[in-house]
């Protein structure tokens, strides 16, 4: 395939990985509904999206820099993970989806200061008309919103998913993406299980025989598939494009909150949801040349 074919190829994945984590919010809901603590539920993802990762990279698994560079960006999402679950925990779920969300206009900002390239004037356009479109997906009439150390918490797990992004995009331009997703998750797993170790949360049988399904589905579909096909697509899709890709995340998410019974149809909902969609769209229009 010529690199327009896997540009294109790419963008599905992106799109698949959105769908996927969409509908990982109702896996996580059932796994924090069971009981199990959260570093639990962190250690039970990453390692077994590690374990999916380690068998289908079982002969080609490389060690040395793909190593450093994965274990780097397994401490960056574990991180990323525990403070916007803490963060969550002392905020209603609109803001909390809100400030998550912050990331898509960090990215561009972030790869400008670490590339020394500026993004196309358009990105920065399109990023904060994905902001909007978030903000109205979370919007919920009544929930009061302000500053304080949850949400502070949720910015700071913001900026280390959009630093994420934009270590990722280089990390697997210079390394195999297989082997780079199998050592990320490996070490976030291996990050969850010492903080489960020194925290001993109460964990019962019962709690995990309630979760397990839940925590089956977000530790092999939404980490380890959805992780290793985003480290090969950003091989060909850049930070900034991949954050605005995957903000779809919250679409399929609301949309499957709705199907689910979770979640009443609003118009809020649809115009995010048509925001983002346009957006995405948009990011893929090249002007025609005179």
């Amino acid at each position: 395939m010529d690199e327009k074919q896997l540009h294109r190829t790419s963008l599905l994945m992106l799109l698949m990985i959105s769908l996927i984590w969409g509908a990982g919010y109702l896996g996580v809901q059932g796994a924090l509904d069971s009981g199990l603590p959260t570093p639990a539920i962190l250690a039970g993802r990453f390692l077994l999206g590690a374990m999916l990762i380690g068998f289908i990279q079982r002969r080609e698994l490389k060690a040395g820099q793909s190593l450093l560079r994965g274990a780097l960006g397994g401490v960056m999402i574990y991180f990323g993970f525990y403070f916007q679950t803490l963060g969550q925990a002392q905020t209603g779920i609109a803001g909390a989806a809100f400030l998550t969300a912050t990331n898509v206009v960090m990215i561009p900002f972030l790869h400008w200061a670490v590339s020394r390239v500026k993004p196309p004037n358009k990105v920065f356009v399109l990023s904060a008309l994905t902001m909007l479109g978030v903000a109205l997906l979370s919007y919920a009439p009544g929930e009061s919103f302000s500053m304080g150390a949850g949400e502070g918490m949720l910015l700071l797990g913001a900026f280390l998913f959009a630093g994420h992004m934009v270590y990722l995009g280089y990390a697997v331009r210079k390394g195999d993406p297989g082997s780079i997703t199998f050592w990320q998750l490996l070490s976030a797993g291996l990050v969850g299980v010492f903080f489960l170790v020194v925290q001993r949360p109460p964990l019962t049988l019962e709690m995990a025989q309630k979760g397990s399904l839940s925590v089956l589905y977000i530790g092999i579909m939404a980490t380890g598939l959805c992780y290793y096909l985003q480290a090969k697509a950003q091989k060909h899709v850049s930070p900034s494009q991949t954050g605005i890709v995957l903000s779809l995340e919250g679409v399929f998410g609301a949309l499957f909150s709705i199907l689910a019974g979770m979640e009443a149809l609003k118009v809020s909902v649809l115009l995010g949801g048509a925001l983002i969609t346009l957006s995405v769209i948009l990011m893929e229009i090249k002007p025609r040349r005179a």
